[in-house]
Protein backbone atom coordinates (compact mmCIF):
# COMPACT_ATOMS: atom_id res chain seq x y z
CA UNK A 1 0.00 0.00 0.00
CA UNK A 2 1.02 3.76 -0.82
CA UNK A 3 2.70 5.31 2.05
CA UNK A 4 0.36 8.15 2.04
CA UNK A 5 -2.02 5.81 2.46
CA UNK A 6 -0.70 4.66 5.27
CA UNK A 7 -0.30 7.84 6.23
CA UNK A 8 -4.27 9.01 6.10
CA UNK A 9 -5.29 5.60 7.90
CA UNK A 10 -2.48 6.43 10.98
CA UNK A 11 -4.54 9.29 11.33
CA UNK A 12 -7.85 6.99 11.77
CA UNK A 13 -8.86 6.93 15.48
CA UNK A 14 -10.13 3.65 14.61
CA UNK A 15 -8.46 0.43 14.05
CA UNK A 16 -8.14 -0.79 10.45
CA UNK A 17 -7.45 -4.16 9.29
CA UNK A 18 -7.65 -5.69 5.94
CA UNK A 19 -8.43 -9.45 6.44
CA UNK A 20 -7.67 -12.41 3.39
CA UNK A 21 -10.65 -14.88 3.52
CA UNK A 22 -9.67 -17.18 5.71
CA UNK A 23 -8.36 -14.85 7.93
CA UNK A 24 -5.11 -13.92 7.35
CA UNK A 25 -3.98 -10.11 8.41
CA UNK A 26 -2.94 -8.10 5.30
CA UNK A 27 -2.73 -4.59 6.91
CA UNK A 28 -3.37 -3.05 10.19
CA UNK A 29 -3.02 0.97 10.77
CA UNK A 30 -2.29 2.33 13.98
CA UNK A 31 -5.14 2.82 15.81
CA UNK A 32 -5.06 -1.44 15.57
CA UNK A 33 -1.63 -1.70 17.32
CA UNK A 34 -2.40 0.66 19.62
CA UNK A 35 -5.67 -0.90 20.84
CA UNK A 36 -4.11 -4.71 20.58
CA UNK A 37 -0.53 -3.67 21.94
CA UNK A 38 1.53 -5.41 19.15
CA UNK A 39 3.72 -3.28 16.22
CA UNK A 40 2.21 -3.70 13.10
CA UNK A 41 5.09 -6.06 12.13
CA UNK A 42 4.04 -8.48 15.05
CA UNK A 43 0.36 -8.66 13.60
CA UNK A 44 0.69 -8.68 9.98
CA UNK A 45 0.96 -12.28 8.35
CA UNK A 46 -0.68 -14.02 11.50
CA UNK A 47 -4.55 -14.89 11.73
CA UNK A 48 -7.08 -12.70 13.21
CA UNK A 49 -8.43 -15.84 15.08
CA UNK A 50 -5.46 -15.85 17.08
CA UNK A 51 -6.56 -12.55 18.68
CA UNK A 52 -10.14 -13.21 19.02
CA UNK A 53 -11.01 -14.18 22.93
CA UNK A 54 -12.33 -17.72 22.98
CA UNK A 55 -15.52 -17.53 24.08
CA UNK A 56 -16.42 -14.90 20.71
CA UNK A 57 -14.71 -17.19 18.40
CA UNK A 58 -17.46 -18.79 17.49
CA UNK A 59 -19.83 -15.67 17.12
CA UNK A 60 -17.07 -14.01 14.80
CA UNK A 61 -17.07 -16.59 13.06
CA UNK A 62 -20.60 -16.60 12.11
CA UNK A 63 -20.50 -13.02 11.39
CA UNK A 64 -17.40 -13.16 9.20
CA UNK A 65 -19.09 -15.72 6.86
CA UNK A 66 -21.79 -13.73 6.26
CA UNK A 67 -19.43 -11.10 5.48
CA UNK A 68 -18.01 -13.34 2.95
CA UNK A 69 -21.54 -14.11 1.70
CA UNK A 70 -21.76 -10.00 0.64
CA UNK A 71 -23.33 -8.91 3.71
CA UNK A 72 -22.01 -5.61 5.13
CA UNK A 73 -21.59 -6.23 8.62
CA UNK A 74 -22.40 -3.09 11.34
CA UNK A 75 -21.80 -2.34 14.75
CA UNK A 76 -21.18 -5.93 15.41
CA UNK A 77 -19.25 -6.39 19.12
CA UNK A 78 -16.78 -8.99 20.50
CA UNK A 79 -13.61 -9.14 22.72
CA UNK A 80 -9.94 -9.49 21.45
CA UNK A 81 -7.20 -10.56 23.83
CA UNK A 82 -4.58 -7.79 23.97
CA UNK A 83 -0.33 -8.68 24.45
CA UNK A 84 -0.83 -7.94 28.07
CA UNK A 85 -3.59 -10.39 28.42
CA UNK A 86 -6.05 -7.78 29.40
CA UNK A 87 -9.79 -7.90 27.26
CA UNK A 88 -10.30 -5.51 24.58
CA UNK A 89 -14.01 -4.98 23.56
CA UNK A 90 -14.10 -3.80 19.79
CA UNK A 91 -17.37 -2.60 17.88
CA UNK A 92 -17.57 -3.77 13.94
CA UNK A 93 -17.93 -2.89 10.68
CA UNK A 94 -16.92 -4.77 7.48
CA UNK A 95 -17.09 -5.67 4.05
CA UNK A 96 -16.06 -8.12 1.54
CA UNK A 97 -14.04 -6.53 -1.22
CA UNK A 98 -15.02 -9.67 -3.48
CA UNK A 99 -11.89 -8.14 -6.60
CA UNK A 100 -9.39 -7.94 -4.23
CA UNK A 101 -10.28 -11.00 -1.88
CA UNK A 102 -9.86 -8.76 0.85
CA UNK A 103 -12.22 -8.41 3.52
CA UNK A 104 -11.62 -4.52 5.17
CA UNK A 105 -12.78 -4.18 8.94
CA UNK A 106 -12.98 -1.24 11.11
CA UNK A 107 -13.31 -1.52 15.07
CA UNK A 108 -14.29 1.06 17.14
CA UNK A 109 -12.37 0.34 20.98
CA UNK A 110 -15.74 0.34 23.35
CA UNK A 111 -13.85 -1.02 26.30
CA UNK A 112 -14.17 2.19 28.34
CA UNK A 113 -18.27 1.98 27.65
CA UNK A 114 -18.72 -1.67 28.03
CA UNK A 115 -16.60 -2.02 31.53
CA UNK A 116 -18.82 1.28 32.49
CA UNK A 117 -22.30 -0.33 31.40
CA UNK A 118 -20.99 -3.57 33.31
CA UNK A 119 -19.90 -1.86 36.23
CA UNK A 120 -23.49 0.42 37.17
CA UNK A 121 -25.04 -3.11 35.83
CA UNK A 122 -23.16 -4.72 38.42
CA UNK A 123 -23.91 -2.24 40.99
CA UNK A 124 -27.52 -2.47 40.46
CA UNK A 125 -27.17 -6.23 41.09
CA UNK A 126 -24.99 -5.98 44.27
CA UNK A 127 -27.34 -3.56 45.52
CA UNK A 128 -30.19 -5.53 45.23
CA UNK A 129 -28.64 -9.16 46.47
CA UNK A 130 -27.84 -6.87 49.58
CA UNK A 131 -30.98 -5.97 50.15
CA UNK A 132 -32.38 -9.62 49.48
CA UNK A 133 -30.40 -11.53 51.52
CA UNK A 134 -31.05 -12.69 55.25
CA UNK A 135 -27.95 -14.08 56.09
CA UNK A 136 -23.96 -13.86 55.48
CA UNK A 137 -23.74 -16.96 53.53
CA UNK A 138 -26.40 -15.96 51.01
CA UNK A 139 -24.69 -12.66 50.88
CA UNK A 140 -21.69 -13.79 50.07
CA UNK A 141 -23.20 -16.37 47.85
CA UNK A 142 -24.84 -13.62 45.80
CA UNK A 143 -21.76 -11.50 45.63
CA UNK A 144 -19.67 -14.08 44.39
CA UNK A 145 -22.01 -15.40 41.00
CA UNK A 146 -22.52 -11.59 40.52
CA UNK A 147 -18.76 -10.77 39.88
CA UNK A 148 -17.54 -13.69 38.37
CA UNK A 149 -20.04 -13.72 35.90
CA UNK A 150 -18.93 -10.21 34.55
CA UNK A 151 -14.88 -11.73 34.84
CA UNK A 152 -14.61 -9.16 38.07
CA UNK A 153 -13.14 -12.34 40.29
CA UNK A 154 -12.29 -15.68 40.48
CA UNK A 155 -12.82 -16.29 43.89
CA UNK A 156 -14.40 -14.16 47.06
CA UNK A 157 -14.53 -14.49 50.82
CA UNK A 158 -16.59 -12.08 53.65
CA UNK A 159 -14.91 -12.37 56.94
CA UNK A 160 -16.31 -10.44 59.76
CA UNK A 161 -14.69 -9.87 63.13
CA UNK A 162 -16.47 -11.97 66.04
CA UNK A 163 -17.77 -15.38 66.19
CA UNK A 164 -20.71 -14.98 64.31
CA UNK A 165 -19.47 -13.79 60.91
CA UNK A 166 -17.49 -15.50 59.06
CA UNK A 167 -17.82 -17.03 55.57
CA UNK A 168 -16.21 -17.82 52.21
CA UNK A 169 -17.23 -18.45 48.76
CA UNK A 170 -13.83 -19.41 46.62
CA UNK A 171 -14.93 -20.77 43.53
CA UNK A 172 -12.60 -21.56 41.15
CA UNK A 173 -9.33 -20.27 42.49
CA UNK A 174 -6.18 -21.93 41.37
CA UNK A 175 -3.60 -23.59 43.92
CA UNK A 176 -0.95 -20.75 43.09
CA UNK A 177 -3.55 -17.91 43.13
CA UNK A 178 -2.23 -14.64 43.97
CA UNK A 179 -2.90 -13.36 47.40
CA UNK A 180 -6.64 -11.85 47.53
CA UNK A 181 -6.99 -8.11 47.43
CA UNK A 182 -8.70 -7.02 51.24
CA UNK A 183 -11.32 -4.01 51.25
CA UNK A 184 -12.72 -3.09 54.74
CA UNK A 185 -16.13 -3.38 55.92
CA UNK A 186 -16.70 -0.48 57.88
CA UNK A 187 -19.66 0.55 60.49
CA UNK A 188 -19.63 4.25 61.73
CA UNK A 189 -15.72 4.58 60.84
CA UNK A 190 -15.22 1.36 62.64
CA UNK A 191 -13.62 -1.65 60.91
CA UNK A 192 -15.88 -4.73 61.26
CA UNK A 193 -14.25 -6.98 58.86
CA UNK A 194 -13.21 -7.27 55.19
CA UNK A 195 -13.84 -8.45 51.97
CA UNK A 196 -11.42 -10.79 50.08
CA UNK A 197 -10.80 -10.92 46.49
CA UNK A 198 -9.30 -12.98 44.11
CA UNK A 199 -8.71 -11.07 40.91
CA UNK A 200 -10.15 -12.22 37.48
CA UNK A 201 -9.61 -10.09 34.68
CA UNK A 202 -8.06 -6.76 35.98
CA UNK A 203 -9.83 -3.68 34.50
CA UNK A 204 -9.23 -0.07 35.59
CA UNK A 205 -12.42 0.49 37.34
CA UNK A 206 -12.45 -2.78 39.59
CA UNK A 207 -11.37 -0.76 42.70
CA UNK A 208 -14.84 1.00 42.06
CA UNK A 209 -17.07 -2.12 41.86
CA UNK A 210 -15.01 -3.99 44.79
CA UNK A 211 -15.41 -0.78 47.16
CA UNK A 212 -18.88 -0.36 46.27
CA UNK A 213 -19.49 -4.25 47.11
CA UNK A 214 -17.75 -3.89 50.79
CA UNK A 215 -19.99 -1.29 50.92
CA UNK A 216 -22.86 -3.04 50.13
CA UNK A 217 -22.01 -6.00 52.03
CA UNK A 218 -21.20 -3.69 55.39
CA UNK A 219 -24.79 -2.07 55.41
CA UNK A 220 -26.27 -5.53 54.80
CA UNK A 221 -24.39 -6.86 57.52
CA UNK A 222 -25.42 -4.22 59.94
CA UNK A 223 -29.36 -4.96 58.77
CA UNK A 224 -28.84 -8.66 59.21
CA UNK A 225 -26.73 -8.15 63.06
CA UNK A 226 -29.70 -5.74 63.47
CA UNK A 227 -32.57 -8.37 62.56
CA UNK A 228 -30.98 -11.32 64.40
CA UNK A 229 -31.06 -9.23 67.28
CA UNK A 230 -34.30 -8.25 67.05
CA UNK A 231 -35.77 -11.94 66.35
CA UNK A 232 -33.48 -12.95 69.30
CA UNK A 233 -34.93 -10.28 71.61
CA UNK A 234 -38.52 -11.31 70.37
CA UNK A 235 -37.97 -14.73 70.94
CA UNK A 236 -35.11 -15.80 73.93
CA UNK A 237 -35.22 -14.51 77.55
CA UNK A 238 -33.03 -11.34 78.17
CA UNK A 239 -31.75 -12.68 81.66
CA UNK A 240 -31.15 -16.40 80.98
CA UNK A 241 -31.13 -16.91 77.19
CA UNK A 242 -33.59 -19.54 76.73
CA UNK A 243 -36.52 -19.42 74.26
CA UNK A 244 -39.08 -17.31 76.06
CA UNK A 245 -42.85 -17.90 76.08
CA UNK A 246 -43.54 -17.16 72.33
CA UNK A 247 -40.71 -19.47 71.04
CA UNK A 248 -41.59 -22.22 73.32
CA UNK A 249 -45.20 -22.23 71.76
CA UNK A 250 -43.57 -22.68 68.89
CA UNK A 251 -41.24 -25.37 69.89
CA UNK A 252 -44.10 -27.48 71.72
CA UNK A 253 -46.49 -27.10 68.34
CA UNK A 254 -43.49 -28.15 66.26
CA UNK A 255 -43.06 -31.25 68.25
CA UNK A 256 -46.30 -31.99 68.33
CA UNK A 257 -46.82 -31.65 64.34
CA UNK A 258 -43.55 -34.25 64.55
CA UNK A 259 -44.97 -36.65 66.71
CA UNK A 260 -48.41 -36.99 64.39
CA UNK A 261 -46.45 -37.17 61.42
CA UNK A 262 -43.74 -39.85 62.64
CA UNK A 263 -46.08 -41.70 65.11
CA UNK A 264 -43.76 -40.98 68.17
CA UNK A 265 -44.84 -39.40 71.82
CA UNK A 266 -43.01 -36.71 73.19
CA UNK A 267 -42.94 -35.16 76.68
CA UNK A 268 -43.42 -31.83 78.49
CA UNK A 269 -41.76 -31.03 82.26
CA UNK A 270 -43.07 -28.74 84.18
CA UNK A 271 -40.26 -26.73 86.34
CA UNK A 272 -40.74 -24.85 88.94
CA UNK A 273 -38.13 -23.54 91.49
CA UNK A 274 -39.03 -23.63 95.23
CA UNK A 275 -38.90 -21.02 97.81
CA UNK A 276 -37.38 -18.92 95.13
CA UNK A 277 -38.72 -15.82 96.08
CA UNK A 278 -38.06 -15.90 99.71
CA UNK A 279 -34.14 -16.06 98.35
CA UNK A 280 -34.96 -13.46 96.67
CA UNK A 281 -35.96 -11.17 99.69
CA UNK A 282 -33.35 -12.39 101.57
CA UNK A 283 -30.64 -11.57 98.96
CA UNK A 284 -31.68 -9.13 96.70
CA UNK A 285 -32.58 -9.52 92.98
CA UNK A 286 -29.33 -9.63 91.63
CA UNK A 287 -28.49 -13.08 93.65
CA UNK A 288 -31.87 -14.36 92.12
CA UNK A 289 -30.66 -13.44 88.82
CA UNK A 290 -27.58 -15.76 89.03
CA UNK A 291 -29.41 -18.45 90.44
CA UNK A 292 -32.02 -18.14 87.70
CA UNK A 293 -29.35 -18.19 85.16
CA UNK A 294 -27.43 -21.18 87.33
CA UNK A 295 -30.62 -23.09 87.08
CA UNK A 296 -31.26 -22.54 83.23
CA UNK A 297 -27.73 -23.39 82.53
CA UNK A 298 -28.34 -26.84 84.97
CA UNK A 299 -31.72 -28.26 82.94
CA UNK A 300 -30.05 -27.48 79.49
CA UNK A 301 -27.37 -29.89 80.49
CA UNK A 302 -29.81 -32.60 81.16
CA UNK A 303 -31.50 -32.38 77.97
CA UNK A 304 -30.42 -33.44 74.19
CA UNK A 305 -29.99 -31.07 72.09
CA UNK A 306 -33.56 -31.96 70.27
CA UNK A 307 -35.03 -30.95 73.38
CA UNK A 308 -36.29 -27.21 74.19
CA UNK A 309 -35.31 -25.83 77.77
CA UNK A 310 -37.73 -22.34 78.10
CA UNK A 311 -38.32 -19.85 80.57
CA UNK A 312 -41.94 -18.87 80.48
CA UNK A 313 -41.51 -16.44 83.92
CA UNK A 314 -40.02 -16.03 86.81
CA UNK A 315 -38.86 -19.34 88.46
CA UNK A 316 -40.88 -20.91 85.58
CA UNK A 317 -39.02 -23.36 83.16
CA UNK A 318 -40.50 -25.65 80.92
CA UNK A 319 -38.33 -28.57 78.53
CA UNK A 320 -39.83 -30.62 75.57
CA UNK A 321 -38.61 -34.10 75.46
CA UNK A 322 -38.91 -35.05 71.91
CA UNK A 323 -39.48 -39.08 71.22
CA UNK A 324 -40.75 -40.08 74.60
CA UNK A 325 -42.96 -42.72 74.32
CA UNK A 326 -42.99 -44.03 78.39
CA UNK A 327 -43.51 -42.34 81.82
CA UNK A 328 -39.96 -44.25 82.58
CA UNK A 329 -38.21 -42.72 79.86
CA UNK A 330 -39.30 -39.35 81.07
CA UNK A 331 -38.71 -39.91 84.48
CA UNK A 332 -35.05 -41.03 83.60
CA UNK A 333 -34.32 -37.08 82.78
CA UNK A 334 -36.50 -36.18 85.90
CA UNK A 335 -34.72 -37.40 88.33
CA UNK A 336 -31.52 -36.09 86.41
CA UNK A 337 -32.63 -32.16 86.35
CA UNK A 338 -33.56 -32.86 90.14
CA UNK A 339 -29.97 -33.81 91.04
CA UNK A 340 -27.94 -31.15 88.96
CA UNK A 341 -30.67 -28.35 90.19
CA UNK A 342 -30.60 -29.34 93.84
CA UNK A 343 -26.41 -29.10 93.42
CA UNK A 344 -25.18 -26.27 96.07
CA UNK A 345 -24.81 -22.71 94.09
CA UNK A 346 -21.97 -21.02 95.96
CA UNK A 347 -21.81 -17.36 95.34
CA UNK A 348 -19.51 -14.88 97.28
CA UNK A 349 -20.63 -15.02 101.07
CA UNK A 350 -23.78 -17.24 100.84
CA UNK A 351 -24.21 -20.76 99.75
CA UNK A 352 -27.90 -21.36 98.16
CA UNK A 353 -29.15 -24.98 98.24
CA UNK A 354 -32.01 -24.92 95.55
CA UNK A 355 -34.47 -27.43 94.63
CA UNK A 356 -37.64 -27.65 92.06
CA UNK A 357 -40.55 -28.75 91.98
CA UNK A 358 -41.30 -30.99 88.50
CA UNK A 359 -44.51 -32.14 86.66
CA UNK A 360 -45.02 -34.24 83.36
CA UNK A 361 -47.21 -34.65 80.81
CA UNK A 362 -46.99 -37.10 78.03
CA UNK A 363 -48.34 -36.46 74.73
CA UNK A 364 -51.39 -37.88 73.21
CA UNK A 365 -51.95 -39.87 77.17
CA UNK A 366 -52.25 -36.35 79.05
CA UNK A 367 -53.65 -34.82 76.13
CA UNK A 368 -52.32 -33.42 72.19
CA UNK A 369 -52.58 -29.51 72.25
CA UNK A 370 -50.52 -27.03 74.38
CA UNK A 371 -53.14 -26.26 76.22
CA UNK A 372 -53.86 -29.71 77.19
CA UNK A 373 -49.98 -30.58 77.91
CA UNK A 374 -49.26 -27.44 80.00
CA UNK A 375 -52.74 -27.79 82.20
CA UNK A 376 -51.65 -31.60 83.25
CA UNK A 377 -47.99 -30.80 83.67
CA UNK A 378 -49.12 -27.32 86.14
CA UNK A 379 -51.54 -29.99 87.77
CA UNK A 380 -48.50 -32.43 88.46
CA UNK A 381 -45.88 -29.57 89.28
CA UNK A 382 -48.20 -28.58 91.92
CA UNK A 383 -48.92 -31.46 93.53
CA UNK A 384 -45.55 -32.43 93.42
CA UNK A 385 -44.98 -29.21 95.66
CA UNK A 386 -47.39 -30.69 98.11
CA UNK A 387 -45.55 -33.60 98.58
CA UNK A 388 -42.25 -31.93 99.28
CA UNK A 389 -43.35 -29.67 101.73
CA UNK A 390 -44.58 -32.24 103.58
CA UNK A 391 -41.51 -34.55 103.59
CA UNK A 392 -38.25 -33.90 105.82
CA UNK A 393 -36.20 -31.51 104.65
CA UNK A 394 -33.00 -32.91 104.52
CA UNK A 395 -31.36 -29.47 103.19
CA UNK A 396 -31.57 -26.03 104.00
CA UNK A 397 -33.78 -23.96 101.92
Amino acid sequence: MKKSIQKVADLMLDAIFLVQEHGQIVFVNQAASNILGYDAEELVGRNLREFIYSKDLGSTEAAMEKVLQGQRSRNFENRYVRKDGTIAYLQWSAYWMAEEQIRIGVARDVTERVQLSRTYESMAELATAAHQSSTLEMLCTSFYAILQRRAFCCGLAIACDGERWSTVSSGNVAPRAAAPVHYPLEQAGIKVGELQVHLGHQHSNDEEIFRFAAMQASAAIQRITLQADLLEAAQCDELTGLPNRRLFQDRVQSAILRAQRDSTGGALLFIDLNNFKAINDEHGHDVGDILLKTIAARISQCVRSVDTVARIGGDEFVAVLESVTSPEQAEVVIDKIRRCVAQPVLLKDICLYPSASIGLSLYLQHGDSIRELMRHADKQMYADKMRQKSAPADLPS
